[in-house]
């Protein structure tokens, strides 16, 4: 579970250059690097994620759509460690 609040796209676009905690509606997380040029987040496995799905969600489902996500300043801590 997110413990911590999601980024608006207007604080994910500051955060430039800065690593952020991805996650999208298929359930794959990882850290990105903030592109603000060229309006996405990268990483070193699955590559792009665009802004233009930023924030998707699903109206049927009440959840990110699969093609959405989100971003977070930290990794939130995992459950039990």
């Amino acid at each position: 579970m997110m413990q911590d609040k999601s980024l608006t796209l207007q604080e994910l676009i500051k955060l430039d250059g800065m690593p952020v905690w991805c996650v999208d509606g298929d359930y794959h997380e990882c850290y990105c690097l903030v592109n603000a040029k060229n309006e996405e987040c990268v990483d070193n496995e699955c590559g792009i994620w665009g802004f233009d799905f930023y924030g998707m969600f699903d109206a049927f489902e009440n959840r990110l759509h699969r093609l959405g996500w989100m971003a977070y300043r930290t990794k939130p801590d995992e459950e039990g460690v």
